[in-house]
């Protein structure tokens, strides 16, 4: 029988493209972020499902890891980060 060990997700650890946070508390409480892209120590996401995007200083995000604001929920299959990165884009675009 294998035993496989759970992958234990430090607070500080990077935050990789594909990954999907849930939301735990604040104003967005039960809503999701996907991270797109790291930019100017800001990591960039695209909340959904209102589909608008957001910003977090690197340290204020890595805080609200460890105090269980956000919670990494999956690493999401490329179609639908594919789709989510567009939607990102778009709005981009929109807000210009």
């Amino acid at each position: 029988m294998k035993t496989f060990l759970r992958k234990i997700v430090s607070p500080y650890s990077a935050v990789k493209k594909r990954e999907i946070y849930s939301i735990l508390q604040g104003e967005n409480i039960g809503n999701m972020i996907v991270f797109i892209v790291e930019e100017f120590s800001k990591y960039k996401f695209l909340l959904l499902p209102n589909m608008l995007n957001i910003e977090f200083e690197v340290n204020e995000f890595r805080e609200m890891k460890r105090k269980k604001i956000v919670e990494l929920v999956e690493i999401l299959p490329n179609d639908v980060y594919t789709v989510c990165e567009k939607q990102y884009i778009k709005n981009i675009a929109t807000y210009k």
